[in-house]
């Protein structure tokens, strides 16, 4: 992967979860808009500085924070710190 041998070549750390989220966008791309955004070359979508990017990122977040809601956990984790209701 062309995204690895940079950080190789850099002697760079990799963050494994932002190669498996590069890896997840891609995918999804690939999929559902027939579009390869290629991620993992490195030169794509420039990572998360890409305004779609950041937000699928939030679209996630949001989807994942609306089904905690759903299971009914979302209040215990307010209810540690006593915010909202």
């Amino acid at each position: 992967m062309p995204l690895l041998k940079k950080a190789e070549e850099r002697e760079e750390i990799v963050v494994l979860q932002d190669v498996l989220e590069r890896f997840t966008f891609d995918n999804i791309c690939k999929v559902a808009f027939s579009v390869g955004p290629a991620c993992l070359t490195g030169e794509g979508i420039a990572g998360m500085n890409s305004g779609f990017m950041r937000a699928f990122g939030k679209a996630q977040f949001r989807i994942g924070w609306h089904f905690l809601d759903a299971l009914n956990v979302k209040w215990r984790i307010k209810k540690l710190p006593n915010i909202g209701s």
